[in-house]
């Protein structure tokens, strides 16, 4: 998702993301820490 939204409003005008418990997997903390952003919300299942 965060890859299509570069794409369709340019890289680098993505500030932060938060995301629920279905959007967690473990490649996509790698992905948002090299994105840089200012905030992380990623939700991890109990």
């Amino acid at each position: 998702m965060v890859l299509e939204y570069e794409y369709l409003f340019g890289k680098e005008t993505l500030d932060s993301i938060a995301t629920d418990k279905d959007y967690y997997a473990h490649s996509n903390q790698p992905l948002l820490e090299d994105k840089r952003l200012k905030e992380i919300g990623l939700s991890r299942p109990s």
